[in-house]
């Protein structure tokens, strides 16, 4: 399964190495400016470190905020109550959760069994309800016989799953979260490295104003 809108696979990633890329030319070419002196050229690359900073995370939130309105929408068309034409459907979806929920996570086999069945009876609800625990316990081979049975649904079920967050606790979140910091990441270029905190720069950046 493709994990999606994380990495610098995605655009807000490539435009924040874009970013990064241009922050390298403009830092060079100032350094290279013989018309300014060693102070006014710290000062220019500081302005230029913390524009892009700030286009950088720009970016950031940018993608954290269309994540998270994608995955509303993918689960509201995977597990919603779209179809669901009277009181009983609800009730049965409920029982099906309930009935999905009450599987333990280290019990997928029988997971894939009842999503099996329930694909062959035709029962929408209970199928939505696996499909949802799947995505909670990280059951990738109920994720992917439905994948493999259900091409449009699938596709969506598929995107989903990459946009989940892995569990905090796991190797995954940690891979994760470094993918991410080095994505949305912006070194400062020599001149200004000594210096610990953006207000500093922001001094820094000012003073030949």
């Amino acid at each position: 399964m493709a994990t999606l809108f994380r990495g610098p696979e995605t655009v807000a990633g490539q435009s924040a190495s874009e970013a990064r890329a241009a922050l390298r030319t403009r830092t060079e070419a100032i350094r290279n400016d013989k018309r300014l002196t060693s102070e006014a050229k710290q000062a220019a690359i500081a302005r230029e470190y913390l524009q892009t900073k700030r286009q950088v995370q720009e970016l950031y939130a940018a993608e954290k905020t269309a994540k998270a309105a994608r995955r509303n929408e993918l689960t509201k068309s995977l597990f919603g109550q779209e179809g669901f034409t009277s009181a009983q459907d609800a009730i049965s979806y409920r029982d099906a959760q309930d009935r999905a929920d009450s599987i333990p996570v280290n019990a997928e086999d029988r997971a894939l069994t009842l999503l099996k069945r329930a694909e062959l009876s035709g029962d929408t609800s209970l199928t939505k309800a696996l499909l949802n625990r799947a995505l909670e316990a990280g059951w990738v081979n109920v994720a992917n016989a439905y994948i493999e049975a259900n091409p449009y649904k699938g596709a969506q079920l598929e995107e989903l799953w990459g946009l989940q967050d892995p569990d905090p606790a796991s190797p995954a979140a940690l891979q994760a979260q470094i993918t991410e910091s080095a994505t949305f990441d912006v070194p400062k270029p020599d001149e200004i490295s000594s210096y610990a905190s953006d207000t500093v720069i922001e001094q820094v950046a000012a003073s030949d104003a």
